[in-house]
């Protein structure tokens, strides 16, 4: 994995030396071309699931706006004289 593969100003020759040094090439390996297309093309289908999935799931994780109540809620208040007295515990 090429993630902290930096190529510093000076340490090109001596990585590229040293690299070529420990192993061959993909192709002298036995891999094919189209197993490599195979591999960059199935990268690529799972980088585009992912942007999919980031695109439509941080909206949704990240809403900043409550969700809208309706204003036409029916508001029960009961009548004084039927609702049950309160008892305070103590």
């Amino acid at each position: 994995m090429a993630l902290f593969n930096i190529r510093w100003p000076g340490k090109k020759d001596e990585a590229e030396s040293v690299a070529g040094a420990k192993r061959p090439s993909r192709l002298a390996q036995g891999e094919s071309v189209e197993a490599m297309r195979r591999r960059a093309r199935h990268r690529l289908i799972g980088a585009a699931v992912l942007v999919l999935i980031g695109v439509v799931g941080f909206p949704l994780l990240f809403d900043t706006q409550p969700r809208p109540i309706p204003v036409n809620i029916p508001i029960e208040i009961p009548d004084r004289d039927n609702a049950a007295p309160v008892v305070v515990p103590g």
